[in-house]
């Protein structure tokens, strides 16, 4: 019974540890022992575990001289930053479209706006030379092989 007593409270302390140490554990707490969780420990050999569990600790032993852990880490983070990189292209290839989209429509809006004062001010500067010199007429056009976005010439 006192056998008992002491492997009960060095399994107490050992829990404590293991929780303070790994934060994690407390999270998962509630799923140990659980079916169909990764923590369901039931027909698990015990003896087995300790043997792969000593397996794998020689095997991380012999590859922490060859390996630098700090790399590992590095690749990881550096893989996360490469795709939120690509995320970050998509996003702006996809508002460089749109930005060029909105470029064209306002470059239409523009040159119909340009046409229509155009007419409007041809109109008005012909009816204004007539009065003005009756029988000639005037006109503003743009320059051969040009538009009038280049700019326009004033033909009597």
């Amino acid at each position: 019974v006192e056998k008992f007593h002491k492997e009960q409270q060095s399994a107490l302390q050992t829990v404590a540890y293991m929780e303070k140490d790994h934060d994690w554990i407390a999270d998962e707490k509630d799923n140990f022992g659980r079916s169909g969780t990764p923590y369901d420990f039931k027909g698990q050999n015990i003896s087995e575990c300790k043997a792969t569990l000593r397996n794998l600790t020689d095997r991380f032993q012999g590859m922490k001289k060859k390996i630098n852990p700090k790399v590992m880490n590095m690749i990881d983070s550096v893989e996360k930053k490469e795709v939120s990189l690509k995320h970050m292209m998509k996003t702006v290839i996809r508002d460089k479209r749109k930005i060029e989209e909105t470029i064209l429509s306002l470059d239409d809006y523009k040159k119909k706006a340009l046409h229509e004062t155009w007419v409007k001010v041809n109109g008005d500067f012909g009816q204004i030379f007539n009065e003005l010199l009756p029988g000639s007429f005037a006109k503003l056009d743009p320059p051969e092989g040009k538009t009038i976005s280049d700019g326009l010439e004033v033909k009597v």
